[in-house]
């Protein structure tokens, strides 16, 4: 398809500039256990993103891609039928336990436990006001490189929130209990 654009977007290029947006994935960075199909593939596109994005640059032809996180209402996303896994969540997390809303959707506490520091999945319009700014104007200098849009999953920040937590509960009983690195005297 886009050999097929470009003879189409050579004119309209240098003048007010042409896009290609691939969408991709962020999981052939990381090993993805019973992805390696989607993995390879998706690192195909990265590698055409970046070929095609150096390759027509002269003719003021961006090409970028677009790495989403998991999106809600999607296949891929948190209950979707790639990654979803209501049907093997624990009963307390299951609709109407304390750590999700009145409407059944997980707390950006709950989010963030399972690893996305923005506490909420992605919607469709992120991707889509992602896409918007990478056209633009705004992005001219913007190619051969992917984007993502994913809250933070990306860096695996499973539990961080807990994790903090804990440091601080133990940081504030060290700093009550010692001082100057010595044991507070009991007398």
């Amino acid at each position: 398809m886009a050999k097929a654009a470009l003879p189409h977007m050579k004119k309209t290029g240098p003048t007010n500039g042409a896009c290609i947006v691939n969408m991709t994935s962020y999981l052939q960075d990381i090993a993805t256990p019973f992805q390696s199909h989607a993995a390879a593939a998706k690192a195909g596109i990265d590698v055409l993103t970046n070929t095609l994005g150096v390759e027509w640059a002269e003719y003021g032809v961006r090409v970028i891609g677009i790495a989403p996180g998991g999106i809600a209402g999607t296949v891929g996303g948190p209950n979707g039928r790639v990654f979803g896994n209501n049907e093997n969540k624990a009963s307390s997390d299951k609709v109407g336990s304390a750590s999700e809303t009145q409407f059944g959707e997980p707390s950006p506490d709950q989010v963030r436990k399972e690893g996305t520091p923005a506490g909420r999945w992605g919607r469709v319009e992120d991707i889509a006001l992602s896409c918007v700014f990478m056209c633009s104007s705004a992005a001219t200098w913007i190619t051969a490189t992917r984007l993502t849009v994913d809250g933070g999953q990306v860096h695996r920040a499973k539990d961080f929130v807990q994790m903090k937590n804990a440091i601080e509960a133990k940081s504030a009983k060290q700093k009550r209990e010692y001082s100057g690195g010595v044991a507070k005297s009991k007398l």
